[in-house]
């Protein structure tokens, strides 16, 4: 008797674990085969893209072009930006507006960004700025505290500035969508990451968050996590199965 108690237990279990793949399979085919591609004019008329001119930053921007949206470019290459505006505009019936920004430089440089931008309709916000750490363990780190005291100011302080000056607007039209890059490095410690990935938790944090705390408002706020990019931040290593361009 005590055997049919173990089988109906393996059943079960196999069971579960069958439906858990199958749910995964499910959930992996709405992402990545049938995406439901929001429809961005419901925002705003403009999209804020930080981290403009390479990688994540220039794709998300051309993306968004390709939907209609008139795109911000912030980055800190004016060269790099006149470019990245000039593509976007010949490839798509879009308006552009850039600005040169240092994110590495003191919080005045919001004064500038929010004067550039506070007369447009923004409804997509792309907090994507970033720069990363070397890949040693915490005390190994040459030049420690300008490492420490950078990636705050570019990893942390932007999120949270950037944020401060498009959301009221998007609280006040009651719609907007803030897309927060963040990490897979948040998901689980990473051996030599400890200042970089703790700088894309706060990120994570912040953005679940001001998700509760403004629903209601309308806006809708997202904590992307990528995996390993090919771009300039990880110095372009050659695009494999792990490491997508």
């Amino acid at each position: 008797m005590g055997y049919w108690i173990f089988s109906y237990v393996g059943i079960a279990t196999c069971a579960l674990v069958g439906l858990k793949v199958l749910m995964t399979i499910i959930h992996a085919a709405r992402i990545y085969v049938f995406p439901i591609v929001p429809r961005f004019e419901k925002y705003g008329k403009w999209s804020v893209v930080t981290g403009a001119t390479s990688g994540i930053g220039r794709s998300l921007a051309k993306k968004l072009a390709s939907r209609g949206q008139n795109i911000v470019l912030i980055s800190r290459n004016t060269e790099k930006l006149q470019e990245v505006a000039k593509e976007i505009e010949s490839s798509f019936p879009v308006q552009t507006k850039y600005l040169s920004i240092d994110f590495k430089s003191d919080v005045s440089i919001y004064e500038e960004i929010d004067e550039f931008v506070k007369e447009l309709d923004i409804g997509v916000l792309v907090n994507n700025v970033g720069m990363p750490s070397p890949i040693l363990r915490f005390l190994e780190t040459e030049n420690l505290s300008d490492v420490i005291a950078d990636i705050i100011k570019v990893n942390i302080v932007s999120v949270y500035k950037m944020t401060q000056i498009v959301l009221p607007g998007m609280v006040k039209r009651k719609r907007g969508l803030i897309l927060n890059i963040s990490s897979a490095t948040v998901l689980k410690p990473v051996y030599g990451l400890s200042i970089y990935g703790a700088t894309k938790a706060m990120v994570n944090y912040f953005s679940k968050c001001i998700s509760r705390e403004y629903e209601k408002d309308g806006i809708t706020v997202q904590s992307v996590k990528p995996f390993f990019v090919s771009t300039n931040m990880t110095y372009n290593p050659t695009p494999s199965v792990t490491m997508v361009s």
